[in-house]
């Protein structure tokens, strides 16, 4: 199990302390390798999306998956967005 995987599961059980401490780092190695334009780089934006919706803290939580959004149509190109 990943760090990611592993701080989402955290999160679903309502521990969103420990969550954060797993989520934050993982994204940032993913950014670092393999990159912030791979999918991994995505679902953990999003996971840390979530997480921040449930503590409150919306702004961050609107602009993660916004970010990731812009990114995935950059690289994949627009017509290949899962949410068209």
């Amino acid at each position: 199990m990943t760090m990611a995987n592993l701080g989402h599961l955290l999160q679903h059980q309502g521990n969103l302390e420990a969550a954060e401490v797993l989520l934050e780092p993982a994204l940032a190695m993913t950014i670092r390798a393999p990159g912030a334009d791979h999918p991994d780089s995505y679902q953990r934006q999003h996971f840390l999306a979530l997480l921040r919706m449930e503590q409150g803290r919306l702004d961050e939580a609107v602009t993660l998956p916004q970010s990731a959004s812009a990114e995935f149509a950059a690289h994949f190109g627009e017509s290949n967005h899962p949410a068209k």
